[in-house]
């Protein structure tokens, strides 16, 4: 069984970035240290992170003190810091960076389109720079769905969203009667980049297995992506998750993984796939 692993393998450096951030709170064993939610979407690393005494919270209103790291999705403009309390922004520097762009387009009149999932947390604390008000599409149906004629519009995207899916949005909101429309492409390269080396690795074998989280917004898409080239794809999080049967009169594999998968998790499953041979 030939082995072929994608470009691009492992955390990305926002994911890295707030990993290292809540490793260091630890270290200092200096109180209670929570998280805004899982620090990353990977359950492996949310459990080892809370092996050591991170703890997930969905907010700080009954933690009266001790220490709360900001997710790598980063949190709503109205998380304040509060008395007792000390705060750890490890929202993704790319990620900080939509958020002022969709701070500063609100705060200058404009409508603001995020191309997104409502439900994402990174999409969640987007709106909130928008006292709620931000529009979220989805795909191109939600998109022609939109009235808003007139108005001056600004467009985001949720950084780890389909560049394919934002592309089409754009293209049917550009005809769309706005007074005047901005918009910005704030899918992080790293997903780019991934997504395109997927697409053709997809292509070059007989099967794909992408790592990451199930509640992983980029490895969900890195499938979707996968199965636009490929019948046979699985998402799994762990080695434990492979079945043999898969790879009967299969000679070849791709391997890829999501940007919050840690690098050893990868090499398990490579690892356990060459035993098969």
């Amino acid at each position: 069984m030939q082995i072929k692993v994608s470009d691009n393998i492992g955390f990305c450096f926002g994911v890295k970035h707030a990993v290292e951030l809540s490793e260091e709170a630890l270290s200092k064993k200096n109180g209670k240290i929570y998280s805004m939610g899982p620090i990353i979407h990977n359950p492996q690393v949310v459990k080892e992170l809370s092996d050591k005494g991170l703890t997930p919270v969905e907010d700080i209103d009954g933690i009266k003190e001790g220490t709360v790291v900001v997710s790598s999705h980063g949190a709503g403009a109205k998380l304040k810091k509060k008395k007792g309390i000390k705060l750890i922004d490890a929202t993704c520097p790319f990620v900080k960076k939509i958020q002022e762009r969709v701070d500063r387009l609100y705060k200058d009149g404009y409508s603001v389109i995020i191309i997104g999932k409502k439900a994402h947390p990174e999409v969640k604390a987007l709106t909130d720079f928008t006292d709620g008000r931000a529009i979220v599409v989805k795909d191109a149906g939600e998109a022609r769905e939109l009235e808003l004629n007139g108005s001056k519009v600004g467009i985001v995207s949720q950084s780890t969203y389909s560049q394919d899916t934002f592309l089409e949005i754009v293209s049917i909101l550009l005809n769309m009667p706005f007074s005047e429309i901005r918009v910005f492409n704030t899918i992080c390269r790293d997903t780019i980049k991934r997504q395109g080396s997927v697409r053709i690795l997809a292509r070059d074998v007989d099967m794909m297995i992408v790592v990451g989280g199930k509640n992983s917004s980029n490895t969900r898409r890195l499938v979707e992506v996968c199965k636009d080239e490929n019948r046979d794809v699985y998402h799994i999080e762990n080695e434990e998750e492979i079945d043999r049967s898969w790879f009967s009169g299969k000679e070849s594999v791709g391997i890829a993984s999501g940007t919050s998968t840690p690098g050893w998790v990868v090499q398990d499953i490579i690892d356990q796939i060459g035993r098969y041979n």
